[in-house]
């Protein structure tokens, strides 16, 4: 027997990286920029995957690609913004708007053959910029879609709707960059921090303790590639109570292996907290996924067996003193490569150095074409304890090849996690919300009132319609206008224009004149600024609001649109409510945020929007805020806890009514200094 060297997780002779997606670069030429493969994917689909790279200099505007034998009719798939596909012959031809590189395009032939080479032209302006009569087409492994985030993605096993999280990517090989992770339906924004990419994104609101967390991912081509519908191990918990974090590490994973993770639970407000870690004094490196509460690292390569210590680094914030001891174990291992390879039985060997524990370990075997494994392809078995802890298995070689055996501890990894989270600090009362505007003493009460109360118009149907709208310009925006930082921007020069209010009802051939209420027939009494706030109404999904919370609903949608974090978003709020009122935002604004993101995740995720789905998101959409303690109300009824005089408007007869002001319509300033045109309302 000869010892073989051990992966952090897996027992190889060699190792092969195959990716899960794109087509490799080695069917081109080094200067080529285009590569092409084909690949048949879950469905049974026989696909082209073209990827053209930075190097083709300029916008493309089309690509034709000469087949031997004649196409049957135009294919669909993924193609960049505005292109179609048409076929003349033998030729298949793509073209549309102009389109920087890198394009990653995806053509679906059905159950076709497909050649092992073609020609191929890229064309900018309507001009062939590169062009090759012999392209080899490799053939890449069919698609296995995958059900499980083994060696991709990490996530904390403990989070709560709304929370943020900072993760990295395990294996870009695997899963690309340039693809798509969804998390709870939301799409997870790629950003750089200290130099590494990081997917950043907050939960959905909307998501109630014990909900399952699905997560997919979708490579470059849009290619399902990996769908979790329930995240095994992760459990959604109701937010913190009232207070703010302060950074705290109060326990870890009792042990891990070199190269692999440990959790460290606590509070970790931030990036500052999250990479405030250290191992033993040392700075260990960016967490490979953080959230509030927990925060994985992964433990050196050549960490020494035995006892370690976490701490959190004064300078983040953390307490002296504060930290976790656990165990690293290191594994070494052995097999007779020679007799695997004559088909032989032979013995491997894994012994565990840095605990004299019996651990029970979970073995599977990944390569069960190459080897076979005593005991089955996945068991858990239990080391001997003591000085020489170890364990042995058969293992037969089946045929030559690589060959996969990974091991990992079954026990929970970061038991930590189900303890609750440290004692927050600087709680205090909640914060009283002042008012958008109030009435003059004078003004009478809805008590006093003997007006008519009637609610302004339905505007559902318009609002819709304006959401709609919205959706398909929030699409069309670029990367520069996205994300924690871009999208605020955005709201900074546009929030003024968030302006959705309703068009009085009045009768036949009366001046649409908003100020002028003379002749209004809705709203009317206390729904017509008679009221504390001052604040007209709307009817919207057969519920009755405030004109402003049709406001709050878009800017919500808005910050969603364009991934802008919650705690962001309502900083944002507090900061125009406190410099126009000198206020806070209420609570019923939070609401309103919170079921403008749940409607910008419903339609983001393919779902259609009519009156009776708004009006059941609007019933389902929960929403918590740190500031008033409230946990877990209902959309509606934290509204109308704020502002009780809305019992007493009644639906206006006159039916619905347009929008007087629509932000959707208006032109956008963007971050170039350019806009982006809005569209005239209608006569």
């Amino acid at each position: 027997m000869r010892p073989i060297p051990m992966l952090p997780s897996a027992l190889v002779l060699a190792v092969l990286t195959v990716g899960l997606t794109g087509p490799g670069p080695a069917n081109a030429a080094p200067e080529a920029p285009v590569s092409i493969a084909s690949r048949v994917s879950a469905d049974g689909v026989v696909s082209l995957l073209v990827e053209v790279r930075t190097g083709a200099g300029t916008t493309l505007d089309g690509l034709r690609l000469a087949f031997p034998r004649r196409l049957p009719g135009a294919p669909s798939g993924r193609f960049p913004s505005g292109w179609g596909a048409s076929v003349s012959d033998r030729t298949l031809g793509l073209a549309g708007p102009p389109a920087a590189p890198p394009l990653f395009l995806r053509i679906d032939l059905g159950r076709a053959e497909l050649p092992a080479r073609m020609g191929v032209e890229l064309l900018s302006s309507g001009r062939v910029v590169w062009t090759t009569k012999a392209f080899d087409v490799p053939r890449l492994p069919p698609v296995q879609r995958l059900d499980t985030l083994n060696g991709l993605l990490q996530l904390p096993p403990r989070l709560f709707p709304g929370a943020e999280l900072s993760l990295a990517v395990l294996d870009p090989k695997r899963t690309p960059l340039a693809g798509v992770w969804q998390i709870a339906g939301r799409t997870a924004r790629l950003m750089d921090v200290a130099g590494a990419p990081r997917l950043a994104l907050n939960l959905p609101g909307a998501l109630g303790p014990g909900d399952a967390l699905s997560v997919r991912y979708l490579d470059p081509f849009g290619e399902l590639l990996v769908d979790v519908p329930a995240t095994p191990g992760i459990t959604l918990v109701d937010p913190p109570p009232l207070g703010r974090l302060a950074a705290r590490l109060t326990g870890a994973s009792p042990r891990g292996f070199a190269g692999q993770l440990v959790c460290a639970c606590g509070s970790f407000p931030g990036e500052r907290a999250w990479g405030g870690l250290r191992l033993d004094g040392r700075e260990i490196g960016a967490p490979v996924a953080a959230s509030d509460f927990v925060v994985w690292v992964r433990v050196p390569e050549d960490a020494a067996a035995g006892p370690h210590t976490l701490s959190g680094d004064p300078g983040a914030g953390f307490p002296e003193g504060d930290g976790a001891t656990f165990k690293a174990l290191v594994v070494s291992g052995s097999i007779d490569q020679n007799r695997l390879w004559r088909g032989e039985a032979t013995t491997m060997r894994l012994r565990i150095l840095g605990d004299d524990a019996a651990l029970a370990l979970r073995l599977r075997n990944d390569t069960p074409g190459i080897i076979t494994l005593e005991g089955g392809d996945q068991q858990v078995v239990t080391t001997s304890g003591g000085a020489d802890n170890a364990l042995e298995r058969q293992v037969r070689g089946v045929q030559r090849g690589n060959f996969s055996i990974t091991y990992e501890l079954n026990t929970d990894p970061c038991p930590c996690a189900g303890e609750p989270p440290p004692v927050l600090v600087g709680g205090g009362p909640a914060i009283a919300a002042n008012p958008p505007a109030t009435t003059s003493a004078s003004t009478p009460t809805q008590r006093e009132s003997t007006e008519e109360n009637l609610c302004g118009p339905d505007v559902t149907a318009e609002y819709i319609a304006a959401l709609q709208r919205a959706f398909r310009r929030f699409q069309q925006l670029p990367d520069s206008e996205r994300g924690w930082y871009d999208g605020m921007g955005f709201l900074y020069r546009n929030g003024n224009s968030i302006d959705m209010r309703a068009r009085p009802a009045r009768p036949a051939g009366s001046e649409q004149n908003e100020d002028n209420q003379g002749n209004v027939l809705c709203p009317r009494g206390v729904c017509a600024g008679n009221n504390p706030v001052g604040q007209k109404t709307l009817m919207l999904g057969g519920v009755c609001l405030p004109e402003h919370v049709g406001n709050d609903i878009m800017y919500g949608f808005t910050g969603a649109m364009l991934d802008v974090p919650w705690k962001i978003l309502i900083a944002g709020g507090h900061g125009h409510q406190l410099l126009a009122y000198g206020g806070f935002e209420p609570a019923a604004s939070h609401a309103a945020y919170s079921f403008g993101m749940t409607l910008a995740d419903h339609l983001s995720g393919g779902g259609s929007l009519d009156a009776s789905s708004l009006a059941e998101l609007m019933l389902r959409s929960t929403f918590y805020t740190a500031q008033t303690g409230m946990r877990w109300k209902n959309t509606i009824e934290a509204i109308y806890g704020e502002y009780e005089w809305l019992n007493l408007c009644r639906p206006c007869p006159s039916g619905s009514a347009g929008l007087l002001r629509d932000f959707t319509r208006s032109s956008w300033s963007l971050d170039d200094g350019g806009s982006q045109p809005g569209e005239d309302p209608p006569p």
